[in-house]
């Protein structure tokens, strides 16, 4: 019977370990790619996630607007509304403190983005305004 050579043997395990050793890097650089291609997926997923909120929000407070407004028009306030793309207008030569006040806390207290305000006073009881808010 035949002898296996030792040397043999110390050859046959030092290319399995530097065949091991070359298959473990090159995951490792797999790894490192998909872990990079993730992040860069993860970020798209938020940025399409806070678009669709900011959308879903859009609506939702155009919605409110609509009924507060139509709220205020069955009390008689006369309310001027311009919509574009990006802003709504409001206007009013005439309101009523208490009307006004109701509308502003409305406003306030809500998320909107109001770009102007101007408030001019007639007389104690009356006030004349104009607001844009943004989208």
């Amino acid at each position: 019977m035949n002898k296996i050579n030792p040397l043999y043997i110390a050859l046959l395990v030092v290319l399995f370990l530097a065949f091991s050793v070359f298959k473990l890097s090159t995951a490792k650089e797999e790894l490192k790619e998909e872990r990079e291609e993730f992040a860069k997926i993860e970020d798209m997923a938020l940025r399409l996630h806070s678009i669709q909120e900011q959308y879903t929000q859009e609506t939702k407070l155009k919605a409110q607007l609509t009924k507060l407004l139509s709220t205020l028009q069955a009390k008689g306030v006369v309310i001027q509304r311009e919509d574009t793309k990006s802003t709504t207008s409001l206007s009013s030569m005439e309101i009523g403190l208490q009307e006004f006040n109701i509308l502003t806390g409305k406003i306030f207290n809500d998320s909107y983005q109001i770009k102007e305000l101007k408030i001019n006073k007639i007389s104690d009881e009356k006030a004349r305004f104009v607001m844009e808010i943004q989208w």
